[in-house]
């Protein structure tokens, strides 16, 4: 059987006994953890340089705002999974995080075990964010607001979505391959705030997409 992948791990957080409690967590969990850093600028050339599967940041940096950083890399195909671990009131950031595109949010006033969970299910496709948070964030951000945010990518393969609900056969019409359309599928969920096939078929045709 093959070993799977070790998850490298990027922590952007301006306080060190964050990153150093973080960083002994994680790496006793076997996550590789890649460093720390406490500001956007160097945030972006780690993540160039070292191509982290996920981004843990707080919102609160020396120099800006995590989730804004967060927002810069949405169009980036190469862009890793942000997970959002903050001490900000969580009913209202989870919801700007999941709507900049960040893949989960844990409040740092919650155990510590919700980041390893949160890991885990991003790891497997998921996102991670309290409960409620899309129900609100759907009531914030209007239907055409978060389809404007998509890239020409996902369209494209929302489109799949709307017309057959991705069945193989849409997919060879569309050019949008099978493979292509598994791997945004989660990213669709994350930025529409569905959760399952169903309810992103109801939002295409309800914007036109069938």
């Amino acid at each position: 059987m093959l070993d799977r992948k070790v998850p490298r791990i990027l922590i952007i957080d301006r306080h060190p006994v964050v990153f150093e409690g973080l960083s002994l967590y994680l790496s006793s969990l076997e996550y590789m953890v890649l460093g720390g850093v406490t500001n956007t600028r160097e945030a972006r050339e780690c993540i160039g340089a070292q191509a982290p599967d996920v981004v843990i940041l707080d919102i609160d940096l020396v120099d800006g705002d995590g989730i804004d950083l967060v927002h810069g890399f949405s169009e980036s195909r190469d862009r890793p999974d942000f997970l959002v671990f903050s001490a900000q009131p969580k009913k209202y950031y989870a919801i700007r995080s999941l709507a900049a595109g960040a893949s989960g949010f844990v409040s740092k006033s919650d155990d510590i075990s919700k980041v390893a969970q949160a890991l885990a299910a991003i790891g497997d496709g998921y996102s991670y964010f309290p409960e409620g948070t899309r129900r609100h964030g759907k009531n914030i951000l209007s239907d055409q607001q978060m389809i404007e945010a998509l890239t020409d990518r996902e369209i494209a393969a929302f489109k799949v979505f709307a017309q057959e609900g991705g069945r193989q056969h849409a997919q060879d019409a569309s050019g949008v391959s099978r493979r292509s359309l598994s791997a945004v599928k989660p990213i669709l969920y994350r930025k529409l705030g569905v959760s399952s096939v169903v309810e992103l078929i109801d939002l295409a045709r309800r914007n036109g997409f069938s």
